[in-house]
């Protein structure tokens, strides 16, 4: 049973927190009860405690290598993709632990989704990180759909395209080659 769901949930429920601890922080020098609010938001966001955080922080200190249960939720959170406070990070640091994992073919799909998915919609600080594993679920299909979006008509997504392509094992005639693309 996959943990996406309670991924999008976990997801909500930190992006609200923090909104009320931003929201409260405006008001917490006007009044002893502005204060009070605002001590209560960062308090109930630092508390905030699920399946979800206490799968994330076993994978990020015990590992995913060995543990089916942490493993798959591993590439459950990588799929979901979540964005709240501190994702990027959490994201960077499974990606490093999954880079020396023989891959299961499901594990290579939910990659290429990850990387095509930045490539399109927007690479945010740990872009580098997942085109790291580039080389890791290589294949023409891959390589193909990279060099497609080289050719896109936005400019910010044909430079991430050549970004991730620059990540490609080298190939003559490729993107990666300096052959393709400008």
């Amino acid at each position: 049973m996959g943990h996406g769901e309670a991924i999008r949930r976990y997801e909500a429920e930190v992006n609200a927190l923090h909104r009320s601890v931003h929201e409260a922080y405006c008001q917490r020098d006007r009044s002893p009860a502005g204060r009070a609010r605002w001590e209560a938001a960062t308090q109930a966001f630092h508390e905030h405690r699920t399946l979800v955080s206490d799968l994330l922080d076993d994978c990020l200190e015990q590992g995913i290598e060995g543990d089916a249960e942490r493993r798959l939720f591993a590439f459950d959170f990588i799929d979901c993709d979540p964005f709240f406070f501190r994702s990027g990070y959490a994201l960077e640091a499974l990606l490093r632990r999954a880079k020396s994992l023989r891959l299961s073919n499901r594990e290579v799909e939910i990659l290429r989704r990850l990387v095509l998915r930045r490539i399109d919609k927007g690479g945010r600080r740990e872009f580098r990180c997942i085109c790291r594993m580039i080389p890791s679920i290589d294949s023409p299909e891959l390589r193909a759909e990279i060099e497609a979006r080289s050719l896109a008509p936005d400019p910010r997504q044909r430079q991430r395209a050549l970004v991730a392509a620059a990540y490609l094992p080298r190939r003559a005639g490729s993107v990666a080659s300096g052959d393709g693309a400008p």
